[in-house]
């Protein structure tokens, strides 16, 4: 989860978010001081309690105190109509666990693997594949693999099946969990790619399962087991008491999808996920903790750790998790039924709910307009100027019946992660749902997460917090690109004639961010080259973000080490940095940004946000606001409204010239996870959009540079 931040701050910083370990930096080698979480300088907290090991262990623990409530939701539809949520408790969730581990063991379904890695009791880790979407039977197979000390490896179709075909053959994967879609999917590579796939030999199906799966699992001679077959099977077979994982058994080989590259299996020990989960609980009890009440709904992809971690927050204390229908377009109505207590998201769907509530108010206009900018007002004013997050007058007579209406009346706390959040969007979902809305900071290779702001600091923003209960943190020069531990500034500029434009904002320190804790893995499965180029001799995890520290040590993401490249005149780009000023203009759903080390300029390839660009081709009185969005997107004219409001936008933010986009072209496609675009983490496939658009690239170079219209 990378959330990136400006060097803005409206509010002198009151939080101490880190400790620094005094006498740990040696500026001649470009280290900077240890930071840890405070209270923690001496010892790390890495347990939520001492009979917690392992993920089971959290399950009994939420087991213990919700007994016969809820834990696993979903929604039946029927004609095509999803009803209400329908629950089973956290008791009978325990009897699946333990049958369907029982129906495993007895059918051998989990791989032996070659002994690249092993168990804590010396024998070869043994493998289970996952290729669903979230859904309760994909939380239950987890638990039994775990129980039967086995490694879960999450699949996911976005990967493609050139990718798929690598985490296939490297985990030895003969069992996978799937449907029916995905099972035929891993059929259908058998024929193309036999060699890497003949690997597979059991399908165990969610939910009915078809005709055609059969008939082709049987011509590849794979077996057939309906998940719902397993456990029934499991029920009648003898009781038997499991041997528990231990802390370094490895609960999952997560493959991160990355933006470039072959994907790379992230070793995750259940002291990983335990550590993580000891830091997510330690910030749900800051406000008063969890009941079975209370829900969450699971949404963002189970084959990364950010969903898994709120799981197990949530499982602790007993609480629920409903299930989305699989659809992200049925999203709204699935938040809606369930209430939820807790919301996890992107910065991609967190501005698409706030767009979407300021473009109603916009259409709605008059007295409703002006009221409604007046409670926002006022409420950010109470919010930046004295960390106040409620209104009595404004809260019931706006913002209540806002929160009613999209299903979040009951909501605790949001927290948004996976990429670089505007500050504006931050404040205004403070303001509008009244709620604290933390931002964190994390990789698969920390567990999904290794910093977070507070909960009760909700008047800062720019920043991801401190560093969390069970790991600790330092900065390593980069000199190449300018950065090094002993900086007190960041953002200072100065003219050609040495003047200085901007004093910038007092820092300690900015560097590569690295990490090291209980939370952090050991290395990547398989990957040995790579294992010793990211993980130090003293086991700092080097994560290729450049950070610096705030005064009151919070951490904050200001550049990318890997992800920059030159333009032709020798000047670095950050396109995370570029993309997240272009994302504050409206007129903007979704950018790339693309440099050239043989050109001079940047161009983007961008996609509209559709109403707001027809708002703003009407409000200036053009006709082809009432075209197709297709057939607009084409168009010149559309473009160069499109490139001022950009340019406009670009020129208000701090970016310098070469920084700034000189020509783009507007699609009118969506970017989603579903057409390739995206990664399940929401992040843009930058590998895939360079050569996705070559030509259209190569078409913009040869335009040379647009140029704003002037009135």
């Amino acid at each position: 989860i990378i959330s990136m931040g400006c060097t803005s701050s409206h509010l002198p910083l009151e939080y101490t978010y880190a400790s620094v370990l005094p006498n740990t930096e040696n500026d001649a080698k470009g280290l900077g001081p240890i930071y840890r979480c405070p209270g923690f300088e001496n010892h790390f907290k890495f347990r939520p309690k001492e009979s917690v090991v392992n993920l089971y262990d959290i399950f009994l623990e939420g087991l213990s105190k919700a007994g016969e409530g809820g834990f696993l939701g979903h929604r039946e539809v029927v004609d095509g109509k999803a009803g209400p949520f329908v629950w089973q408790s956290y008791v009978e969730c325990n009897e699946i666990m333990k049958a369907y581990a029982r129906a495993l063991k007895k059918h051998d379904l989990l791989s032996v693997t070659d002994g690249t890695s092993r168990r804590s009791d010396g024998e070869p880790i043994r493998t289970m594949g996952h290729f669903v979407k979230n859904c309760p039977e994909a939380v239950l197979s987890e638990y039994a693999v775990w129980l039967l000390k086995g490694t879960v490896v999450p699949l996911y179709d976005t990967l493609g099946p050139e990718a798929i075909a690598t985490i296939v053959s490297e985990a030895e994967l003969k069992t996978v969990l799937c449907t029916c879609a995905s099972g035929l999917m891993l059929l259908n590579c058998m024929k193309t790619d036999p060699a890497r796939f003949a690997i597979i030999k059991n399908l165990v199906v969610v939910g009915e399962v078809s005709s055609e799966l059969r008939e082709c699992a049987a011509q590849n001679s794979v077996a057939v087991f309906p998940f719902a077959q397993l456990v029934e099977e499991g029920r009648g077979l003898p009781e038997e008491a499991f041997a528990p994982p231990t802390g370094a058994d490895l609960a999952m080989i997560c493959y991160t999808s990355g933006t470039t590259g072959v994907p790379k299996g992230a070793m995750l020990t259940h002291e990983n996920m335990v550590a993580v989960t000891t830091a997510v609980i330690d910030y749900i009890n800051t406000i008063g903790g969890f009941s079975n009440a209370d829900a969450h709904l699971s949404y963002l992809p189970m084959a990364h750790v950010f969903e898994h971690f709120v799981q197990c927050g949530m499982t602790f204390f007993g609480a629920r998790i409903g299930f989305y229908q699989g659809d992200t377009t049925k999203l709204v109505s699935d938040i809606k039924e369930l209430r939820p207590a807790v919301f996890a998201s992107v910065p991609r769907l967190f501005n698409r709910i706030v767009d979407g509530i300021m473009g109603k108010v916009r259409k709605a206009g008059g007295v409703k307009q002006a009221l409604f900018n007046r409670a926002v007002e006022a409420k950010r004013h109470n919010l930046l100027q004295a960390n106040q997050l409620e209104h009595a007058f404004y809260d019931k007579l706006v913002f209540n019946g806002v929160k009613e209406t999209l299903g979040f009346d009951r909501i605790r706390f949001m927290v948004t992660g996976s990429a670089p959040i505007s500050d504006e969007c931050l404040i205004l979902l403070r303001v509008i749902f009244g709620c604290p809305v933390i931002q964190g900071l994390g990789l698969s290779e920390t567990g999904g997460g290794i910093c977070c702001s507070f909960m009760h600091d909700m008047a800062t923003v720019g920043h991801c917090g401190g560093i969390i209960c069970c790991a600790e943190a330092r900065l390593v020069s980069v000199p190449e690109m300018g950065y090094l531990v002993t900086d007190k500034v960041h953002g200072r500029e100065v003219d050609e004639t040495g003047a200085v434009v901007n004093a910038g904002v007092p820092c300690c320190g900015r560097g590569e961010a690295c990490y090291r804790g209980y939370n952090v893995i050991k290395g990547y499965y398989k990957r040995d080259s790579i294992n010793a180029e990211v993980f130090d001799a003293d086991g700092w995890y080097h994560s290729g973000d450049i950070a610096l520290w705030r005064p009151n040590g919070c951490i904050q993401i200001i550049d990318r080490k890997k992800d920059i490249f030159k333009l032709a005149q020798g000047e670095y780009i950050s396109p995370d940095k570029i993309t997240a000023v272009y994302q504050d203009c409206p007129l903007v759903s979704s950018l790339f940004v693309y440099g050239d080390s043989m050109q001079s300029f940047l161009v983007g390839i961008v996609v509209p946000d559709e109403a707001e660009l027809r708002r703003e081709l009407r409000n200036r009185g053009m006709e082809e606001a009432d075209m197709s969005f297709a057939e607009m997107c084409k168009l010149d004219t559309v473009r160069a409204v499109m490139f001022e409001a950009m340019t406009a936008t670009a020129n208000q933010s701090k970016l310098v010239g070469f920084e700034k986009i000189k020509n783009i072209y507007c699609d009118s496609e969506p970017w989603t996870v579903e057409n390739g675009m995206l990664t399940p983490t929401m992040k843009l496939k930058r590998d895939h959009s360079k050569k996705y658009y070559k030509a259209v690239i190569e078409r913009l170079y040869s335009e040379g540079m647009m140029k704003v219209n002037k009135a």
